[in-house]
């Protein structure tokens, strides 16, 4: 019986209803109604619909990894016999070590000559693939030379991707479905797609940060080695200074400078004077229109590609950056908890103002973090986290099927789930203050006995 018949007996006075039981019936149409909008609005871990919902996002990504393997392998079958075209940016990481072989590593910042050279090695005329790394990062890709062009690709995506893998294993989460959507995730497809650095980063950073607590030299070496992109390292310092850990930050530099005196040594102290007196010439190149801004997600690509100023898209930049850091320091400064970690590793990609997509797998180990909190706490989620964390994971998928040079929906959902975790962090934290009996100054008196 609907509420409109209750009315109408109620009012003929022929109901055989008595009052309590039509407000027992309204009150339970209510329950009803409320119990949908929660459940609508909260998303628990173990729900059906949480599951369903990650299967289906699970199952999209792996048909989007599969055309991208088929893409990959069928490139590579219609080259001619010889040619060395495949793989996207692996082709210049491959050169770099190739030049650096048979002529002085500093010849390698001079953007015309590495171009003829890398000609020379079977490379297209267009676009320009200039060495913006250090010298330090030859160590990196020093071994690709030593096997077949296609063998060394399989190398460096299985080699940094399992480096990837194995960080977020021992930091993250060691749940295989976890593990499975760290591979298929569409930010870590582009990164196979373009065969560039962002699971070396990506792994360098999470294990650096995750185990700053528990194996101080081994984090700092770690962080070290990240200082072949100190962009993406802008970070860390200042979390490790807020957490306390000077241990893991002294080892930190210790690394950095071993490695550059290495360097020299290796390479000649003119190649580190090469690059900083290159990285201007970069820069003004990195800047120029290209069909590659589509996948450059920092603040100051966006800006500039909306056609602001480069000085007014650095000085937003410059303002983002500060906030973030503001936030990650005060996030720290609470302990180096799962929480913290998660807004670093999504707060390095904001503050960088030279970000590319492919830099950005470590946002996944972010977003695995957050949600292995939430798992263990056994807490909800809402439908805006649900949303924010769907646009983090698949935005990124945008990029590779859209032809505008506006990459702003994976950068404002970056800043999105990065608000959502210092959110979560800060509530949660002063939560646990405001229950404690010390936080009231309530201890001695609940220990005191009663008169």
């Amino acid at each position: 019986m609907n509420r409109q018949s209750i009315k109408k007996l109620e009012h003929a006075g022929i109901s055989s209803l008595t009052r309590s039981e039509v407000g027992a019936r309204r009150i339970k149409e209510f329950a009803a109604n409320s119990a949908l909008f929660t459940s609508l609005f909260e998303w628990k871990t173990y729900q059906i619909k949480t599951k369903v919902l990650c299967w289906l996002i699970f199952i999209t990504s792996c048909l989007l990894l599969t055309i991208v393997i088929y893409n990959t392998l069928n490139g590579v079958n219609s080259l001619p016999l010889g040619g060395l075209y495949p793989f996207k940016d692996f082709l210049p990481l491959w050169s770099y070590q190739e030049i650096a072989r048979t002529h002085p590593v500093a010849e390698l910042y001079n953007m015309a000559t590495t171009h003829q050279r890398q000609l020379a090695l079977g490379m297209k005329p267009d676009p320009q693939n200039p060495f913006p790394y250090p010298p330090s990062f030859l160590f990196f890709i020093w071994p690709l030379g030593l096997i077949p062009y296609n063998l060394s690709y399989l190398f460096w995506i299985s080699g940094t991707l399992s480096t990837f893998l194995f960080s977020i294993c021992k930091t993250c989460s060691r749940l295989p479905f976890a593990l499975g959507c760290a591979i298929v995730a569409p930010v870590c497809v582009i990164n196979i797609w373009f065969a560039q650095s962002g699971f070396l980063t990506g792994a360098l950073l999470i294990a650096g940060i995750g185990l700053a607590t528990k194996r101080p030299i081994l984090s700092g070496v770690l962080l070290g080695l990240l200082s072949f992109k100190p962009q993406l390292g802008l970070l860390a310092p200042l979390a490790l200074a807020a957490a306390g850990l000077w241990s893991t930050f002294a080892v930190a530099c210790a690394t950095v400078a071993g490695l550059g005196i290495v360097a020299a040594i290796a390479f000649g102290p003119d190649a580190w004077v090469a690059w900083v007196s290159g990285l201007p010439e970069y820069a003004e190149w990195f800047q120029k229109p290209s069909p590659g801004m589509v996948f450059k997600i920092s603040v100051t690509d966006n800006l500039r590609m909306l056609g602001l100023a480069s000085t007014t898209a650095f000085a937003v930049q410059a303002l983002v950056s500060a906030a973030v850091a503001y936030l990650t320091w005060v996030s720290f400064r609470r302990g180096c908890t799962r929480l913290a970690q998660a807004a670093l590793l999504t707060g390095a990609i904001l503050a960088s103002p030279h970000t590319v997509v492919y830099d950005a797998p470590m946002v996944v180990a972010s977003l695995i973090l957050f949600i292995q909190e939430r798992m263990e706490t056994r807490a909800k989620f809402n439908l805006f986290e649900i949303l924010i964390m769907l646009a983090a994971f698949v935005s990124p998928a945008l990029l590779m099927f859209t032809s505008t040079p506006f990459p702003a929906a994976t950068l404002i959902s970056f800043m999105l789930l990065f608000i959502m975790i210092i959110t979560s962090d800060l509530s949660l934290k002063y939560r646990r203050f405001f229950d404690a009996p010390s936080a009231l100054g309530l201890k001695n008196m609940a220990s005191k006995p009663s008169s």
